[in-house]
């Protein structure tokens, strides 16, 4: 039996009739996997970015609850840093953000009324306990936010209780 050039020709075509499907079913293959390769890398830059932000919110209740309070400029670094939190969380994190900035600025505010208040020889008695009930209430609420926080980004980052 002698193979001519012709036969070769019909092998060949037959062989690219068969090959055609697994082609395809291999670049199938290959671009499904690629898809969950980039949701995944997706997702997990969401996390990472979602964990930033939690570091973020834990530093400034450090930040406060270790110095009885943060000055404007560090505040308003915090509000800057956690800028993209509605991006990435529902509203309730956005919602608990706003509440650290202005506990933070009403501890602030009443940090420099009681330094104020100090410089006085002899300051307004009634008003000096109300700037200190101010501090004092301020300081406890950044004292318990550390869980109040940590309750809040557990859904979106599945820390274990």
């Amino acid at each position: 039996m002698i193979i001519t050039l012709a036969d070769v020709e019909q092998i060949m075509r037959m062989t690219s009739y068969v090959a055609t499907p697994f082609v395809a079913i291999a670049a199938a293959a290959i671009a499904w996997q690629q898809m969950r390769i980039n949701h995944w890398k997706l997702r997990n830059d969401q996390c990472d970015r979602r964990v930033r932000l939690y570091q973020e919110v834990a530093k400034i209740l450090s930040i406060v609850v270790r110095g009885g309070g943060a000055d404007a400029d560090t505040l308003s670094e915090f509000r800057s840093n956690v800028a993209e939190a509605d991006f990435l969380f529902g509203p309730e994190i956005m919602a608990f953000i706003e509440d650290i900035y202005s506990h933070g600025f009403d501890l602030w505010d009443a940090n420099e009324e009681f330094a104020q208040l100090n410089k006085q020889t002899s300051p307004n008695q009634a008003y000096l306990k109300r700037v200190i009930d101010v501090r004092v209430s301020e300081k406890r609420w950044f004292r318990m936010q550390f869980s109040v926080a940590k309750e809040h980004f557990k859904r979106y980052l599945h820390i274990a209780a």
